[in-house]
């Protein structure tokens, strides 16, 4: 039987029930077992840090991983996986997925698990910042302070969303721009920005889903996207407005498509978010892209890339 190693994370799951959920993975494990792989399943907690995962690879040699929930959760994933030939599996058992929804396998946590056990392996790219690899988006400036005050709220125990409507509220009471350095090659820009976007590969933005879709896995480019200054009671409004309609264009994003760059800041030290997820990185942040460098099982009904293995 060939060994899969499944990581699960049981906090993920807000938006779609956590009953519901909870059954659709078990059953999903089970179909996996009947189709022929044996299964080892570990918790976030359990590979929380990479020598922890590595000796759990080390013990099973799973040529199949697979991330059971939210972008988190592949993030964390990724970062391990990147560079390997091990293949990494999704389950979207979070709240959004936009990895999951971008690469085509959706939301469905049965068809995910469908395409495990009879999907296809490519190789996309990955993006990489100081070191630490995401494979959806990296963001600093406004949205970064939102998240991480969020995640503050929901350490004391408040659910997602009332800790994001709290977030934002303390964040437009302080809000200001920020002043940046980007340096490519030879040249710099200085701007001052509430945010800048670094995508793996090149977003649409809009709709309610405000990452609504990528244009490819396998560019060898990243987004860089600066939102021009503006008040905060602006920022406030368009923040409403682009949950019902596409607000880039009023956002005056400057939008670029780079392999690599490099953002200086007045702080030794900022708050970067990726994929969601909010860590404190060393100035100067430098972006490269990383190309085909993780490995993919999606649908083969879906082929977002052109690069098949």
């Amino acid at each position: 039987m060939e060994p899969i190693l499944l990581i699960r994370n049981s906090k993920s799951g807000l938006a779609l029930g956590e009953q519901k959920i909870q059954k659709e993975i078990e059953e999903g494990i089970v179909s996996l077992t009947e189709y022929g792989f044996e299964v080892t399943t570990v918790s976030v907690e359990d590979i929380l840090e990479k020598e922890m995962f590595d000796k759990k690879v080390e013990s099973l040699s799973p040529g199949t991983i697979i991330a059971v929930g939210g972008d988190g959760t592949v993030n964390l994933v990724a970062n391990y996986l990147t560079g390997s030939s091990i293949r990494m599996a999704v389950i979207p058992a979070g709240t959004f997925n936009h990895f999951a929804k971008h690469i085509g396998i959706g939301t469905n946590i049965p068809q995910a698990f469908d395409t495990v056990m009879t999907g296809e392996t490519i190789n996309i790219d990955t993006a990489e910042v100081n070191g630490r690899t995401f494979v959806n988006f990296s963001c600093i400036g406004f949205y970064t302070q939102i998240i991480k005050r969020r995640t503050a709220y929901q350490k004391k125990s408040w659910k997602k969303w009332p800790a994001f409507g709290m977030s934002m509220y303390e964040c437009m009471k302080e809000y200001s721009s920020y002043s940046f350095v980007i340096k490519k090659n030879d040249s710099e820009m200085k701007v001052r920005t509430p945010l800048i976007f670094v995508g793996n590969n090149i977003f649409d933005f809009g709709g309610l889903d405000v990452l609504s879709s990528r244009q490819d896995f396998t560019s060898g480019k990243l987004q860089l996207s600066i939102a021009k200054e503006m008040g905060r009671w602006r920022i406030f409004l368009l923040a409403f407005r682009s949950l019902f309609m596409d607000v880039k264009n009023q956002l005056g994003f400057t939008t670029t498509a780079i392999d690599e760059i490099e953002i200086h800041a007045n702080k030794s030290k900022v708050w970067v978010s990726l994929d969601g997820e909010v860590i404190k990185l060393q100035t100067p942040l430098r972006y490269k892209i990383i190309p085909q460098s993780l490995c993919m099982i999606i649908p083969r009904t879906t082929v977002p890339s052109q690069h098949p293995l």
